[in-house]
């Protein structure tokens, strides 16, 4: 796909996005641009979800919430043609000790062998650098409609700073079950790994150039 730069925007796949349920394009905002494909953010919280089903210290691989990304989300956004343009970097070995010894990140630190996933808190440092470490200027982001909608009592509880949510990132904290989030004041911080905390998603893929 030709015209793809970082900053700019580009409307693919479809989801649940207006007050009633209605289906309209998703947008995404193009991060970077490497040879082999583009990285997209999606430019609105999409859905709410828990990043797991079990209250307990874990990686990014081992959440429910990577499965949903990874299962139900695509089938449910993306044609059969679309998917095909989503590009899945391999990988080997999958092996969520190595990469976070290497990196201090979570396991699968570049998404490897997904074709959807969160971005990480590195991601963010380096997408949304600010003067302060966990500070990301101009990432912050309002919700859909439908979002707004299904989810009413936790949007306005979490989501009232200038109308915008809290979501979630992959990396996870290595000594208690809890995952970064990025808040409404553009900064990140922590969130509770259990059934019970629910927060947006802002789906992250590579598409093919």
């Amino acid at each position: 796909m030709k015209g793809l730069r970082a900053g700019g925007t580009i409307s693919f796949g479809k989801y649940p996005q207006g007050t009633n349920g209605e289906v309209l394009p998703v947008e995404w905002q193009v991060l970077g641009v490497e040879r082999d494909y583009a990285i997209l953010l999606s430019r609105y919280i999409l859905d709410v979800r828990p990043f797991s089903n079990e209250a307990r210290a874990m990686y990014w691989t081992s959440s429910s919430l990577r499965e949903w990304l990874n299962v139900e989300f695509p089938a449910r956004a993306f044609s059969h043609e679309e998917l095909e343009r989503i590009y899945v970097p391999e990988n080997p070995d999958n092996s969520a000790a190595l990469f976070w010894f290497l990196t201090g990140d979570d396991a699968d630190t570049d998404g490897l062998g997904e074709r959807v996933f969160l971005l990480s808190a590195s991601d963010m440092a380096g997408y949304f650098p600010g003067e302060n470490p966990i500070d990301c200027p101009g990432s912050s982001t309002d919700a859909t409609g439908y979002v707004k909608a299904l989810y009413r009592e936790w949007y306005d509880t979490r989501g009232s700073m200038n109308g915008k949510a809290l979501w979630w990132l992959r990396t996870t904290s290595n000594s208690y079950p809890a995952a970064y989030v990025v808040s409404p004041a553009e900064s990140m911080g922590f969130a509770f790994i259990e059934p019970g905390c629910i927060n947006g998603v802002r789906p992250s893929l590579r598409l093919k150039v």
